[in-house]
């Protein structure tokens, strides 16, 4: 959002900021960017999304989505209105389909634009999260959960006057699921020239929280595969970066569980290898961007590089299956030379496809097209 915000004020547009916070992602007035705070006068109303067992099963008895109606709040509610009420904007963005129950509310009070900022299409990661899961009474309340969001998703997103996807293939999607504009709005990212690599490292990294689903996924995939790529490889380590990773019981001292990391950057630039065997997500992979913006060279499947147009640019590596991610650690770590190839080619294409200065092209093309 941050990102999303500066893209804004890069362009000299007013804005007024209303966050929501949560246990899960809790709003930290301190850590929120001075700069930005500044600029758009934010305010925040916590509202408590926890998992509640009476609604999660009342919730089977309804069509109602669970997983959205837990970020509604009277107090949000009444936050949004009494803003629309004193300030005059011309448009209204909402960032991620969780913020969508408060249109009705939004258009009581705003006859302008309202535009959603579609990080992903939703319950397209949840269909995968359902074919993934093993247990069948989990994957049974998982089904009508995806259920319930599809529905809502593909309902709501007529109430909007356009849509900004972060991806080609959820562009896509969209613009057969409605008549209202969609337009890719890429995630822009500053490459970062202060941060060298020389490729040293033959190492291999994973970077993600595991308070998202198909994270945790991809961690426990990595961890089962790691014994083969080890028996290959003696002496190689694997490190795995993000939020409740130092929580993880390891029964080896060649994979290290670093917990969350300040200075990002600086820690992962001599790190090695990127690993992403994600299996369920939609939209594109922020982190995966990121990386490939200080030149890590990054391993993933089709759905981890969904929406990089990497065909013929040779910028990041493609493993599907349990074997191809083997051999593609094993080959990266053994190849100095391929690991600076493929460094360097992501670095460029960060540079000429997410720049900011692209990205506020695009953004305000669609905003004066819509």
């Amino acid at each position: 959002m941050a990102n999303f915000l500066d893209i804004l004020l890069s362009q000299n547009h007013e804005v007024k900021h209303l966050a929501i916070g949560t246990n899960k992602h809790a709003f930290n007035r301190q850590n929120y960017p001075s700069d930005i705070a500044d600029k758009t006068g934010v305010e925040s109303i916590f509202i408590n999304t926890d998992i509640n067992s009476i609604k999660a099963i009342k919730s089977l008895f309804s069509h109602k989505s669970y997983n959205v109606d837990r970020f509604y709040s009277e107090e949000m509610n009444a936050k949004i209105c009494a803003n629309l009420n004193s300030l005059e904007f011309d448009a209204v963005i909402l960032e991620s389909l969780f913020s969508t129950p408060y249109i009705d509310s939004i258009r009581k009070h705003f006859n302008g634009k309202i535009y959603l900022r579609a990080h992903n299409v939703e319950f397209h990661i949840w269909e995968d999260l359902t074919t993934n899961c093993s247990n069948w009474l989990k994957k049974a309340y998982l089904k009508k959960l995806t259920k319930d969001l599809k529905q809502y998703e593909l309902t709501t997103i007529q109430q909007l006057d356009g849509i900004m996807t972060i991806s080609e293939a959820d562009e896509l999607f969209l613009k057969n699921a409605t008549t209202i504009p969609v337009k890719t709005i890429p995630f822009s990212v500053t490459t970062n020239e202060t941060v060298k690599n020389d490729y040293s490292s033959s190492n291999l990294f994973h970077l993600g929280g595991l308070d998202w689903e198909p994270n945790r996924q991809a961690v426990e995939r990595l961890v089962r595969l790691f014994p083969s790529i080890k028996a290959q490889l003696p002496t190689i380590d694997l490190s795995l970066i993000g939020k409740g990773t130092d929580k993880l019981q390891i029964n080896t001292t060649s994979i290290h569980t670093k917990g969350f990391v300040n200075e990002l950057d600086e820690f992962v630039i001599n790190s090695g290898v990127l690993v992403s065997p994600i299996s369920s997500g939609s939209g594109i992979r922020i982190k995966i961007l990121e990386m490939m913006g200080i030149g890590i060279p990054v391993i993933t499947s089709k759905k981890g590089a969904q929406g990089i147009k990497h065909e013929g640019k040779k910028c990041i590596f493609i493993a599907e299956t349990d074997n191809e991610f083997i051999e593609a650690c094993v080959s990266l770590s053994e190849d100095h030379a391929l690991r600076k190839e493929l460094g360097t080619n992501a670095k460029n294409y960060i540079s000429t496809y997410h720049s900011p200065e692209t990205v506020a092209k695009h953004l305000d093309e669609f905003l004066q097209s819509t």
